[in-house]
């Protein structure tokens, strides 16, 4: 028999507005966040991230999705790359 080598994660957060570096993406009212990644356990995890955003216009919201890689180097030092897509 073979057995999964992954973990599943979620988050759900519900926030007073949502900020990226120091602007309100939602016009200073709540939102609401979400998020489903899968860790393999070489390091290896993919995930998408979900918010209500209001720019004034059509958009009403945000989705991320990203990819990467976690190595750990010693018992001191690990680094962590990856890629993600806004839209």
């Amino acid at each position: 028999s073979t057995t999964a080598a992954a973990n599943w994660s979620t988050t759900i957060t519900a926030a007073s507005d949502y900020t990226f570096n120091g602007v309100t993406q939602t016009d200073n009212d709540p939102a609401i966040q979400a998020s489903l990644d899968y860790a393999f356990d070489n390091g290896v995890y993919a995930g998408v991230w979900a918010s209500n955003v209001d720019f004034g216009d059509d958009t009403d919201f945000e989705l991320d999705a990203y990819v990467g890689r976690y190595i750990q180097l010693n018992e001191r030092f690990s680094a962590d790359y990856g890629i993600a897509y806004y839209t």
